[in-house]
């Protein structure tokens, strides 16, 4: 991502496959990381995935404390709701998406216009070669409403083993 160069489709999904099996099991706990972003995640030489800060914007909102990570990845519904596993899923998507095309979905000036109107061009169109099943992935972790988002937090490493 520092580079601004995407990854080929299949490379991106095996590094969202690492990152979906890291936040699964808590995923289905009820845990939710709460401030995904680049910065978290922490890839090593061997293809070792380690996510840093996990449940401190969490920890923070049950203090009473707003603690939004980035907005360029953060759910719609952070600005009103605490974090949770459905919001760990859209900023995987806008991780992802950013990953294939090696730039963000969402570009303007109004950023929660755009994600709530899921104003982005569809990957298949920004990376050539791109299979129509990742649009179709990506459109379910990049909906608004956090009760429609799919797949369902505790089963993305599933939705990629379908694919």
């Amino acid at each position: 991502l520092e580079e601004g160069r995407g990854v080929k489709p299949g490379q991106a999904v095996v590094f969202l496959r690492r990152l979906a099996a890291a936040l699964d099991p808590a995923h289905r706990s009820g845990l939710a990381h709460g401030s995904l972003s680049p910065d978290c995640v922490l890839v090593f030489g061997d293809g070792t995935l380690l996510l840093e800060d996990f449940g401190v914007a969490s920890a923070l909102a049950a203090a009473g404390a707003r603690a939004v990570g980035s907005p360029a990845y953060a759910a719609p519904e952070l600005e009103t709701s605490p974090p949770s596993p459905a919001a760990d899923l859209y900023s995987l998507g806008v991780l992802f998406y950013e990953l294939v095309t090696g730039r963000h979905p969402f570009e303007g000036t109004n950023l929660p216009a755009m994600k709530l109107e899921k104003r982005y061009a569809p990957l298949s169109r920004s990376s050539p070669g791109c299979p129509p099943a990742l649009d179709a992935l990506l459109d379910g972790l990049l909906e608004p409403d956090p009760a429609r988002r799919r797949p369902a937090p505790g089963a993305l490493e599933a939705a990629l083993r379908a694919l």
